[in-house]
């Protein structure tokens, strides 16, 4: 024994070495011995049986073919159980399989739905802007051709409250403003994709042409403006586009109480 720094007393070195030799030593030792305790077991064995070479030969063979029936009902009962393995995971990974892709078509079918429903909302909300685009601009042509008819109105009667120049530079913002205002109804139009909706826009369009050529040169027929004409037009336009705006509410109205019920169903 050696003493190691701390005060405690470790193994030495030449004793380490001699407990391995010793293991070394007690494995063959052992075997040799078992075997020749077997030998002696049978020996005994036989002497007491009477048993001749030949019939435990006969014996052996005996044994050898139990044992080898043995391995081979063993080997059938794995492989019987390998292959119940086998088909158990087939069938877990074809379930897999199977609940894979109805995951996958339920996310396809739900992605679809949203999208096209995305769509429809987008479609919707471009028509409604478009609408309301379509009824300012006329709003703007009858707003502007009312405010110059009550100027040459006024102009009649009290010719000493209106200029010429007031005249001209009327006419000119009635001229300016209504064609903004119908390049912008031709603008809306293709937003319309409602076939019934695009055709109420259509007529309301012909009325507010009507109105237009009877003062901006469009009329190849009319050599000079025509205000009593475009006051006169602006009646059927008008009227056009109460039949528009009540067409519209209900348009949207329908729109609404379906998201609505999406909504609610979803």
């Amino acid at each position: 024994m050696s003493t190691g720094e701390n005060g405690k007393n470790w193994p030495s070195r030449g004793y380490k070495t001699l407990s391995w030799i010793s293991r070394v030593l007690l494995v063959p030792t052992l075997i040799f011995s078992l075997f020749f305790l077997v030998r002696a077991l049978i020996t005994s064995i036989s002497n007491w049986s009477g048993w001749t070479g030949s019939e435990w030969s006969a014996l052996g063979a005996w044994a050898s073919a139990a044992a080898a029936a043995f391995l081979a009902s063993v080997s059938v009962w794995q492989t019987h159980r390998a292959n119940k393995q086998a088909r158990a995971a087939e069938a877990r990974a074809d379930q897999e399989v199977e609940n894979a892709e109805k995951r996958h078509a339920e996310q396809m079918a739900h992605a679809t739905r949203t999208t096209d429903a995305e769509l429809e909302r987008l479609k919707t909300e471009a028509e409604y802007q478009a609408v309301q685009e379509i009824l300012h601009s006329i709003v703007t042509v009858a707003s502007e051709v009312g405010a110059m008819e009550d100027l040459i109105h006024t102009f009649k009667k009290k010719p000493s409250e209106v200029t010429t120049a007031q005249l001209f530079e009327g006419r000119k913002s009635v001229v300016s403003h209504t064609n903004v205002a119908a390049i912008k109804f031709m603008m809306a139009l293709p937003r319309l994709a409602d076939k019934d909706l695009l055709e109420q826009a259509y007529n309301l369009h012909e009325t507010m042409h009507a109105v237009l050529k009877s003062f901006n040169g469009t009329d190849p027929d009319q050599l000079a403006p025509d205000w009593e004409k475009a006051a006169d037009n602006l009646r059927p336009m008008l009227e056009a586009l109460r039949d528009m705006q009540s067409f519209a509410i209900g348009y949207f109205s329908v729109y609404k109480r379906m998201q609505e019920a999406s909504k609610d169903a979803a």
